[in-house]
C-alpha cells in the first residue's frame, strides 16, 4: 500500500506503479481478476480533491489496464463530464442529484426531489463512456444501449454510509472480472436485498458496517440457488432508445 495520506497526488502515482504490477502478475498469471480502483467516498469535501483528480486522470491516460469506479459527480456540470471522459471509468455511481447535476445545461444547483430520467443516463453513459448508477427508491443502471432497474431496496438504506457499501461491493465485482453493467446490476440487487432483510431482522437500528456482511450473505444464497442463468426478479433489463 501507498505511504502517505490518502488524498495525495504522490501517493496515487505510487499506488498507479503498483497497481501495474499487479495487473501485470494477473496477466501472467493467467487469473481472471481485474485490479479494480474505487475513487469518490470521502473525497468531494477535502481541499486536495481537484489535485488528486489531476494525478488519477495524469496516470490514466498512462495506464488504463486497471477497471476504475467513481462514486459520486465529482463535482457536477461540464467539468465534471470532461473529468469523466479523461478518466474513462468502468462505471459511476450517482445519487438522483448528482445525476441531475452531471446532465448538460446551464450551471444550478438541483432542488429537491430533482430527476434524470432513463434517457438522460443513457446519454450520460454515452458521452462518458462509463456505466451509469442512478440510486433511488428504484436503482437505475444504463451503458447507454441498455437499461436495468432494479427493484429491491429499503427506504432505510437512505442513510450515511450506505452508497459507500454499494460503491465496494459493485468494485469488488468488477474485480472478479464481471462486466461492469452486470456488476453494477448485481450490486445494486445483492445491496437492497440485504437492506430489506436487516431492516426485517435487525430493525431500524442497522448499522452500515452490518450491510458489507449481509449483502455478502445475500450473494451466498443467491449461488447457492438452482435454475437458470438469468437476472434475479427485481432485476429487469430494457432497451434504451436514443432520441436521435
Amino acid at each position: 500500500a501507498p505511504a502517505g495520506p490518502e488524498l495525495d497526488p504522490p501517493a496515487i502515482r505510487e499506488a498507479a506503479a503498483a497497481s501495474a504490477q499487479m495487473a501485470r502478475k494477473l496477466a501472467e498469471s493467467g487469473a481472471s481478476g481485474r485490479v479494480a480502483w474505487l475513487v469518490g467516498p470521502g473525497l468531494g469535501g477535502s481541499p486536495q480533491a481537484g489535485q488528486v483528480l489531476d494525478a488519477l486522470e495524469e496516470t490514466r491516460q498512462a495506464d488504463r489496464s486497471a477497471a476504475l469506479v467513481v462514486d459520486g459527480s465529482l463535482g457536477g456540470g461540464e467539468r465534471a463530464r470532461r473529468r469523466l471522459q479523461a478518466l474513462s471509468p468502468d462505471a459511476v455511481l450517482l445519487n438522483r442529484a448528482e445525476a441531475v447535476s452531471l446532465l448538460p445545461g446551464p450551471g444550478w444547483t438541483p432542488g429537491r426531489g430533482a430527476q434524470a430520467d432513463a434517457a438522460d443516463l443513457a446519454a450520460l453513459a454515452r458521452e462518458t463512456g462509463a456505466v451509469v448508477v442512478a440510486k433511488g427508491a428504484r436503482d437505475l443502471v444504463t451503458d447507454g444501449v441498455r437499461l436495468w432497474a432494479v427493484e429491491a431496496g429499503h427506504p432505510g438504506l437512505a442513510r450515511h454510509g450506505s452508497g459507500d457499501v454499494l460503491a465496494g461491493v459493485m468494485a469488488g465485482l468488477v474485480a472478479q472480472a464481471l462486466p461492469a453493467p452486470e456488476a453494477a446490476a448485481l450490486a445494486c440487487y445483492l445491496v437492497g436485498t440485504a437492506g430489506s432483510a436487516l431492516a426485517r431482522d435487525a430493525g431500524p437500528g442497522w448499522l452500515s458496517r452490518e450491510l458489507l456482511d449481509a449483502a455478502g450473505g445475500t450473494l451466498r444464497d443467491l449461488l447457492a440457488e438452482p435454475g437458470p442463468e438469468e437476472p434475479p426478479g427485481p432485476v429487469r433489463e430494457f432497451p434504451v432508445f436514443s432520441a436521435e
